[in-house]
């Protein structure tokens, strides 16, 4: 035989960990926005055919996309 509860506790996040956690938030829709990120997915976007014309594998795309900023 199975129980089931639905009666759950609710806790409001105090107001630091909701202020950080928009700070979070905002961060990741501004790394999300970058020129990088964009050009990351018009490179996945496109074909194997297509990016081997470029001298692209898919694999090499981030290392590609981020190669004068990290070392990958």
């Amino acid at each position: 035989m199975a129980s089931i509860t639905t009666n759950t506790d609710f806790v409001r996040p105090s107001p630091i960990k909701r202020a950080l956690s928009s700070i979070l938030n905002g961060l990741i829709s501004i790394s999300a926005n970058t020129s990088r990120v964009r050009e990351m997915e018009a490179l996945m976007a496109l074909s194997d055919a297509q990016l081997a014309e470029r001298g692209l594998k898919r694999e090499e795309i981030a290392r590609y996309v981020f190669r004068d900023t990290y070392f990958v």
